[in-house]
């Protein structure tokens, strides 16, 4: 469970990052067929050939025993790559139902308490108004509110490398 926390941290790190410019949506192909992915391993391929079509090779992304895909992995790219973070945001959408927590609750409690811990080691590391989780998070939408996310705060790229790793979240 901790990977998939990881998997919701970096979708935060995407969501809470200035956006770019640099990947086009022309480019990459569609991510989205006339149904909706049937499986997690279905909506990873999607996810996958979009990424590789931005130039990110992801290699092998898990299905955990869950039905979940296992991101975490990929966050310290989010973390350092404004061009990776603007593909995932691009690319992501085959993945949302297959990360909702509506039917986990032990595990939407332990997602909850990392996102507060995440903006508690925002705040910490100098970015002081970095806002607390949406309170009715379930995983199927950015956990932070984006309008309130201080992307502009000179403290803000150092914070979340540094948070994603006192999380644990880019740890292999």
């Amino acid at each position: 469970m901790r990977r998939f926390v990881g998997g919701t941290l970096l979708l935060c790190m995407v969501g809470c990052s200035a956006p770019t410019t640099q990947v086009s949506e022309s480019t990459l192909p569609p991510t989205t067929t006339t149904a909706a992915p049937a499986t997690a391993a279905e909506a990873v391929d999607l996810f996958g050939a979009c990424m590789e079509a931005a130039g990110f090779d992801l290699g092998e992304i898990v299905v955990d025993d869950e039905g979940r895909p296992d991101l975490g992995a990929l966050a310290g790219d989010a973390a350092t790559d404004p061009s990776f973070r603007q593909a995932v945001t691009l690319c992501a959408g085959p993945l949302g139902d297959f990360l909702g927590l509506e039917n986990s609750p032990g595990l939407r409690v332990m997602v909850r308490a990392q996102l507060q811990d995440y903006a508690g080691c925002m705040r910490a590391s100098g970015v002081e108004d970095f806002p607390d989780p949406v309170a009715d998070f379930d995983g199927t939408f950015a956990p932070f509110p984006s309008e309130q996310i201080p992307t502009d705060d000179p403290d803000f790229g150092p914070a979340v490398e540094a948070c994603a790793a006192a999380l644990g979240v880019n740890a292999e």
